[in-house]
């Protein structure tokens, strides 16, 4: 009889504990998100992610490391490559580094197609469409006006040209405007 109420108390005491360690680890795990808001939450390591239409890829982009932070940002690093392949021309944009803002409340709303706000990109930005290419270290990306700009030196090149401006640009993608700002250096070549 003594023995099975030891064993009893044994069973008592050992549940108590496991118990007490399970909801101390709940308690962790709610501390550790509540400090992670404005931290990384979700990490993808070389991806792409496509954007469809229907059954149609609208676009792509691709890099070394993304990270969602919340509540309305994802960085992007290495490597970036993104797509446009809506269009008949053919139009990428590539850069080391880049920053997105969304208008969202979390990353459920950025994942689920919350608006671009602003999209800023650094290190070698090259933009690409048809055969002429901007080349810069900065340039930010606003959506709602398709205005792709940069204050610091871009290299414009396209076939029988080549500009470099000192003070940087504005491109209008709507409108397939390029504005370069300068001083400006060139050669403008006659192809026929």
């Amino acid at each position: 009889m003594g023995k099975n109420i030891l064993i009893a108390l044994f069973l008592i005491s050992f549940i108590s504990a496991v118990f007490a360690l399970i909801l101390r680890d709940e308690k962790l795990l709610r501390e550790n998100v509540d400090q992670t808001i404005g931290k990384p939450r979700i990490t993808l390591e070389e991806f792409t992610m496509f954007n469809y239409s229907g059954h149609k890829v609208r676009s792509t982009i691709s890099g070394d490391l993304a990270n969602f932070v919340e509540p309305n940002v994802v960085e992007v690093y290495g490597n970036i490559v993104a797509m446009n392949h809506t269009t008949t021309n053919k139009e990428s944009l590539r850069a080391g580094t880049a920053l997105a803002y969304y208008d969202s409340n979390g990353i459920t709303e950025i994942m689920s197609g919350a608006p671009l706000l602003k999209a800023e990109l650094s290190d070698n930005v090259i933009i690409a469409s048809q055969d002429r290419t901007i080349t810069t270290r900065y340039a930010e990306f606003i959506p709602a006006t398709e205005i792709i700009q940069s204050d610091m030196p871009v290299n414009y090149s396209a076939l029988g040209k080549k500009i470099k401006g000192e003070e940087g640009f504005t491109y209008r993608r709507k409108k397939d405007n390029l504005v370069i700002r300068g001083p400006i250096k060139g050669v403008l070549k006659d192809e026929k």
